[in-house]
């Protein structure tokens, strides 16, 4: 049966699980270079030994938790071993990295912070929107319906003589479109022909030549075609 590899946060636990003294919780320490040479031929745990990369996976996740990196900044602290005793110390360029990748992670944190606050952001200003145009389409129709149940009741209790009156102003309007159509028209006819205007009216002619056909023609043309 094939073996699942352990993940890096499976390897931390198993560290700290067997040196209890080198991984610890608070104030991570800065280990000793090439310290996964020594896990691997610790041979740990008996009944199924760390492989290279579960070390390595392992060791990579530990080195790059923030604890650990503000641990790295101060040059000249010592390293520890497995046993938790002194093997070496922390290099001023060694220092220097670990405080220029501590300012890229707070960046980092910031950039997500600010990305996600923004995000929050707009979908808050979209949701008031949202709610600001439902609110105006609802006063919309309640104005709406308010005119036409006052529409309603005006036609309802109008006098005859109000009723005559609404007919005269609306055939009025009605003559006076009329009338402006029939301007246009002139305007129109009065105008220079173009090409368009005689393509145009040149289909309008064939168009109605057409229905004009007798039905029997028709008929005719339809059997023999």
């Amino acid at each position: 049966m094939e073996e699942i590899e352990r993940s890096p946060k499976m390897m931390i636990a198993a560290f700290k699980a067997l040196w209890p003294q080198t991984f610890v919780d608070q104030k991570l320490p800065p280990l000793k270079i090439g310290i996964s040479k020594d896990i691997l031929d610790s041979g740990l745990p008996k009944d199924r030994p760390f492989t290279a990369l579960e070390i390595q996976k392992g060791l990579q996740h530990y080195c790059n938790l923030p604890k650990y990196k503000k641990g790295l900044r101060k040059e000249g602290r010592i390293r520890i071993d497995l046993d938790g005793q002194p093997a070496g110390q922390v290099s001023p360029e060694e220092a220097e990295k670990a405080r220029e990748k501590l300012k890229s992670m707070e960046q980092v944190k910031l950039d997500k912070a600010r990305a996600k606050a923004e995000a929050e952001a707009a979908l808050l200003a979209a949701k008031e929107e949202k709610k600001r145009k439902r609110a105006a389409e609802r006063a919309a129709e309640k104005l709406r319906r308010q005119n036409l149940a006052a529409e309603r009741y005006r036609l309802a209790h109008e006098t005859p003589e109000e009723r005559i009156a609404r007919k005269k102003a609306k055939n009025a309007r009605k003559s006076e479109r009329k009338q402006q159509n029939r301007l246009n028209r002139m305007n129109q006819q009065n105008q220079p022909e173009t090409q368009q205007t005689q393509t145009e009216k040149r289909v309008n002619v064939e168009y109605r030549r057409r229905r004009t056909v007798p039905p029997q023609i028709w008929l005719t043309i339809c059997c023999w075609g």
